[in-house]
């Protein structure tokens, strides 16, 4: 019987979930996705792009060619059927025990930081709507500490009871936020207030030398944001389907969930930002809408909080885990927490550091990219044979040399380099080759044409050497 339990603390951290617990279905993922893909960022990520120069035709043309990646995410799940672990324990497969704890590093910065910033989001849209409904300034370090308050237990709860709750809760969330989105758009609709804007007007000066060059950086914003900021995050919710479960259901599964909710709303916020130059449609929206939906707009920004952030503070445990931390998950999430509140603290009653941090977290796209891609090719090209429990044991199949996949760390590092050559992250960082694509943001296709270029020569090489002889390997370990 699976220890995963509704509603009960989920003991299992990063080690294998063994067959007997492989419980899940695929479907589980399409709700999952749905209901993190709720959450506000996507509608502020949407409401950005106009301001970038584009019309509403190369807002959407961003938006969809976002899906591309899209597919590329789906594929980052297989890995949890077919290790039982989370993402950043199945990637040592690929770089190696030791030549893993960079990106596992990174993934754990990321997913507390974004975290953080959703918390800290949440909280000033609840005291901007209460501060709507009662007509004046509300008390507002009283309401702030309330707000956080509110923001912190509710995650830490979520997060602790762990995989089984957080997947049958995201059910009723995805659910919820597809109704009162619904109704959102409905009354915005209705009031005459969604579709005040020509397709082909513009609201802003060109971010970029041209529409090229600004086009990438709309890209760049809306992939960064949404499916490569949770590439590196997805297998810790699908290794609990059983190994044979098919590939196709998987990707189906998390593709749609993924792509319908997060299209959906930034293109909500595209047309909100045309139509009223909304720069922050979270905090500008309430003033277009009627005091009597604050209360359920309220409901809808915090609920779609929720679902994101809880998937931050369980990928964040299982990271500190994965780099060596002994302490069991439910311990390591409210290490998380007690950090993000940290922050929360600090950003919202000394200095509000929300903007800055968002720009630092968005650089993260120079390392996942190449990640992700060598992450991918190597599920297809790994002939095998699969030893799950030796992704914890130094010298096994999965050390390499010295503990690291030297050949994917190379082509890691070179993806990353071109990554950061090409990025442009004003005003952290720009590339000093984004003036080849008219001051654009071309690390997505740099970063992913160098690192495949490095490693698939090489890793389809040893793939086809090695095919001949795992069979009869994987007919051993079958046999003991």
């Amino acid at each position: 019987m699976s220890q995963n339990q509704v509603f009960h603390i989920e003991m299992k951290g990063i080690d294998i979930i063994e067959d007997d617990e492989r419980v899940g279905r695929p479907r589980a993922l399409f709700y999952n996705w749905a209901a993190a893909n709720f959450a506000m960022g996507n509608l502020v990520i949407g409401g950005l792009l106009p301001f970038l120069g584009l019309n509403f035709w190369q807002c959407l043309l961003d938006i969809l060619a976002m899906d591309l990646f899209v597919v590329i995410f789906a594929m980052t799940s297989l890995y949890g059927p077919r290790y039982g672990s989370s993402t950043m324990v199945t990637s040592r497969a690929v770089f190696g025990l030791r030549g893993n704890w960079l990106p596992t590093f990174l993934t754990w910065i990321e997913a507390v930081g974004w975290e953080g910033v959703n918390t800290v989001l949440g909280v000033l849209v609840l005291v901007a709507v209460i501060e709507k409904i009662v007509g004046h300034s509300a008390s507002a370090p009283i309401l702030t500490g309330i707000g956080l308050a509110w923001m912190i237990s509710g995650t830490l709860l979520w997060s602790l009871l762990g995989h089984a709750t957080i997947l049958y809760l995201q059910r009723f969330t995805s659910l919820f936020l597809s109704l009162g989105f619904l109704a959102m758009i409905i009354l915005l609709i209705a009031r005459g207030m969604l579709f005040r804007f020509g397709f082909s007007q513009h609201v802003a000066p060109l971010a970029g030398s041209n529409v090229w060059g600004s086009w990438l950086i709309g890209l760049m914003l809306v992939v960064s944001s949404a499916p490569y900021g949770w590439a590196n995050f997805s297998a810790e919710y699908s290794r609990y389907l059983p190994r044979e479960v098919r590939p196709q259901d998987v990707i189906r599964n998390v593709f749609w969930g993924f792509a319908i909710v997060s299209n959906v709303v930034m293109i909500v916020g595209v047309m909100l930002s045309l139509s009223f130059r909304m720069a922050d449609p979270i905090n500008d929206l309430p003033h277009a809408l009627p005091t009597a939906f604050l209360v359920p707009f309220a409901l809808i920004i915090m609920v779609g909080l929720f679902s994101a952030n809880v998937l931050n503070a369980y990928t964040s445990g299982l990271a500190l885990q994965a780099m060596g931390i002994a302490l069991a998950r439910h311990k390591t999430v409210v290490v998380d927490m007690i950090l993000v509140a940290m922050m929360g603290i600090f950003a919202l009653y000394v200095y509000n550091f929300v903007s800055s941090f968002e720009t630092f977290l968005g650089l993260m796209i120079v390392w996942v990219t190449p990640w992700t891609a060598i992450y991918v090719i190597d599920y297809f090209l790994d002939p095998g044979p699969y030893l799950p429990k030796e992704l914890f044991i130094p010298h096994g199949r999965y050390w390499y040399t010295n503990g690291v996949n030297w050949k994917a760390f190379v082509a890691f590092l070179a993806g990353l380099i071109a990554s950061l050559l090409f990025v442009n992250d004003y005003p952290l960082f720009v590339g000093p080759l984004t003036s080849w694509v008219g001051h654009g943001d071309f690390s997505l296709v740099a970063g992913t044409v160098v690192s495949v270029g490095i490693y698939l020569p090489w890793r389809a090489k040893a793939a086809s050497a090695t095919n001949s002889v795992v069979p009869l390997i994987q007919e051993k370990e079958i046999d003991t």
